[in-house]
């Protein structure tokens, strides 16, 4: 059981997301809120059974992501919540399409008594006192259903990609990375 509930957690989403109607190397593009409009599985997923809709809002200096996983494909039933919180971006000076963040604060909340049990019995991230809806700061620590760590205080390097009404990732936003992604998922927010 909290192989499903870990599996779905460390394979979380490659965030895709949508902006603008051509490529674009500007962040003022990017300014807005953007959403997956639609139920998917999660990318990351080694299960076909977790469900993931995720928000990104920019603002001209600031940005904030949550991701929303659910065990059931109409994305009905929560199993969990991450939030990323107080985040920063800058555009780095090397490439176009490279972008950075930083994040202040990341969260994980069980949204299922029994994601909470789960979390609990397996002391995911080094918490053995997981409750339903209160969320545990999770900012540098080692998670093991991740493979790496959520974010700390250094950047976390990224790629991204505007284009007809899209806006694409090309990894998760919020995991520790050694190295910047060289291409982007298929699957794209679009701007709401």
């Amino acid at each position: 059981m909290i192989t499903h509930h870990i599996s779905f957690i460390s394979l979380l989403s490659l965030v895709s997301l949508s902006c603008g109607t051509s490529k674009s190397s500007s962040l003022d593009s990017i300014v807005g809120t953007w959403k997956h409009s639609d139920c998917q599985p999660s990318v990351l997923s080694l299960m076909s059974s977790y469900y993931s809709k995720s928000t990104v809002v920019f603002t001209a200096t600031d940005v904030k992501y949550t991701e929303l996983l659910y065990s059931d494909s109409a994305c009905l039933t929560d199993m969990q919540t991450i939030v990323n919180a107080g985040g920063t971006y800058s555009k780095s000076a090397s490439n176009s399409k490279d972008i950075n963040f930083e994040w202040k604060t990341i969260s994980l909340t069980p949204k299922s008594t029994e994601s909470a049990k789960n979390f609990s019995d397996f002391s995911l991230c080094g918490v053995s006192t997981w409750s339903v809806d209160t969320s545990e700061s999770v900012k540098a620590k080692s998670c093991q259903s991740w493979g790496r760590p959520f974010a700390s205080d250094e950047k976390v390097l990224q790629i991204y990609e505007i284009e007809a009404g899209k806006l694409w990732f090309g990894s998760t936003i919020y995991l520790q990375s050694e190295t910047r992604p060289t291409s982007l998922p298929n699957r794209a927010f679009e701007k709401s």
